[in-house]
């Protein structure tokens, strides 16, 4: 499972409530999962062009998702990154 390698990466990376924030609104383990898969493969991009998760802006999310469209169909780019993200 994703939560383990979330565990992994720096605090500053990934906001620690997202989990327990999708879990209260019973969010099943699968969309947990898929939501914080989301975030690491979000930050591996962002950590790839020199930008941290914190610092990111509209056009690095929109390179992100450019890149997840170009290699995949739009339903898969949308499960990448849900069109409603947790808010914390």
């Amino acid at each position: 499972m994703c939560v383990e390698r979330l565990a992994g990466m720096a605090a500053s990376s990934v906001d620690p409530p997202v989990e327990r924030h999708l879990r209260a609104e019973n969010k099943s383990a699968r969309t947990v999962e898929t939501y914080l898969e989301a975030v690491l493969q979000l930050d591996a991009f962002l950590t790839g062009h020199g930008v941290d998760l914190a610092g990111a802006g509209r056009p690095d999310l929109e390179a992100f998702l450019a890149g997840l469209l170009a290699r995949w169909k739009p339903a898969t780019g949308r499960q990448g990154c849900p069109s409603r993200p947790p808010r914390c």
